[in-house]
């Protein structure tokens, strides 16, 4: 039995109004337990570390946060201090130094669909606010430069945890190639798609057109629901 380990920092599902802003309305054992079948298919552990609304916080907030801890990676100490200046709780990871990877898919007329792999190189310290929305300040290469093993073991963790999470439409699934380890990091549900956005270009590459993949999704949703 494969065993996961499901860290909770919160998010925007299920919000809820409190008096110091929104937070989450759901805790890791409420989101397992709407994932029906997890619990009995996989050896599952459930951490709360935080309960933060992420639209509580500014993208340069984020970025705050982030290079308070990541300049500072030979004083911690003075690090969390300062990390906790800017947040009442603070989550601590272990770096990865690799390369940025993120790989888009979707479920439509019955079949799984999984785009090419991009790799991400930020021209920036950090993939930030500014690297991600402004086309001149990182590189996506489309399909990645990573070998055949690794492109295949990316799909198909991808296509895994696209059923685990029982996602529907297209999604994006991003994380990290250091060395020969494949590190997940997150899944988005609800992914860009403005002229600068992965997923139309991951589209593009494979050779097909987004609005004819966007009306197989909605076609696929409408049949399913009458």
């Amino acid at each position: 039995m494969k065993k996961i380990l499901l860290l909770t920092t919160g998010g925007t599902i299920a919000s809820r109004p409190t008096e110091e802003g929104l937070a989450p309305g759901l805790d890791g054992g409420g989101m397992a337990a709407r994932l029906y079948g997890l619990t009995d298919n996989y050896g599952l552990t459930i951490r709360d570390l935080l309960s933060m609304d992420s639209s509580n916080i500014q993208p340069e907030e984020w970025q705050v946060i982030a290079r308070a801890v990541y300049e500072s990676r030979g004083e911690f100490d003075a690090a969390m201090q300062r990390a906790f200046e800017k947040c009442p709780e603070v989550l601590v990871e272990s770096f990865l130094d690799g390369t940025e990877f993120t790989c888009g898919l979707y479920r439509a007329g019955g079949r799984k669909v999984i785009l090419p792999v991009a790799e991400v190189i930020p021209k920036k310290e950090f993939f930030d606010y500014e690297a991600k929305y402004n086309a001149s300040m990182s590189d996506e290469i489309i399909p990645g430069r990573f070998s055949e093993e690794i492109t295949e073991r990316i799909q198909d963790m991808a296509s895994e945890v696209y059923d685990l999470l029982r996602c529907e439409g297209i999604v994006r699934i991003d994380g990290f190639v250091c060395g020969e380890e494949v590190v997940m990091l997150e899944v988005n549900t609800t992914p860009g798609m403005t002229a600068n956005s992965f997923i139309p270009k991951m589209v593009k590459a494979m050779g097909a057109n987004l609005r004819d993949v966007l009306t197989e999704i909605i076609e696929d949703k409408l049949h399913s629901t009458r």
